[in-house]
């Protein structure tokens, strides 16, 4: 009897099957969404879109005693650096995926093996674009034209204002 691999999982970047020793036992593959909800005047909550989170998959691995040294310090070091992966399952391919979390029991009720949990997650990567500012036309010119250049107008005091005996009155309420 031959066992058969539930799911595949290969370096993004060669395409070659990683952790090969290490026996998925179990995959759950997660795709959510987050609804957006929002009440209404007559007390009804409506909703009229979503957005799709970063899918996960956990997937539960068995470590034999013969391979769990290398198997493990594979899965490590994919994990520091969070190496990307594809991950094959019976239904379907899932690409850009790095190993979010993998904890382990070591148990002696499965005295030569690990069992570990590995969650993996999809990371979408960006470029940014930065974009600058269209340039002023020409021509510009405000509409005020007070507001016009004041490049040359130097250094400028503040001149006194003179108020009514009225705003004074308020100004003074105003601060006590």
């Amino acid at each position: 009897m031959t066992s058969i691999d539930i799911v595949g999982i290969f370096d993004a970047t060669s395409f070659t099957q990683v952790f090969s020793h290490a026996r998925p036992i179990r995959a759950e593959v997660l795709e959510t969404s987050k609804v957006m909800q929002h009440p209404v005047e007559t007390g009804v909550m409506l909703a009229d879109h979503h957005i799709i989170n970063p899918m996960r998959i956990n997937i539960q691995f068995m470590l034999s005693s013969q391979f769990y040294s290398t198997d493990y310090e594979q899965m490590r070091n994919s994990f520091i650096n969070a190496s990307k992966l594809n991950i094959q399952t019976k239904t379907a391919v899932y690409n850009n995926i790095i190993i979010a979390d993998m904890p382990h029991q070591e148990t002696p009720d499965v005295f030569d093996s690990i069992i570990l949990n590995v969650a993996f997650q999809e990371v979408i990567y960006i470029t940014p674009v930065s974009v600058s500012p269209a340039p002023a036309p020409a021509n510009y010119s405000p509409q005020n034209p007070v507001n016009a250049n004041t490049v040359q107008t130097g250094s400028i005091n503040s001149s006194a204002t003179n108020f009514s005996a009225s705003q004074q009155n308020n100004i003074n309420a105003y601060l006590q």
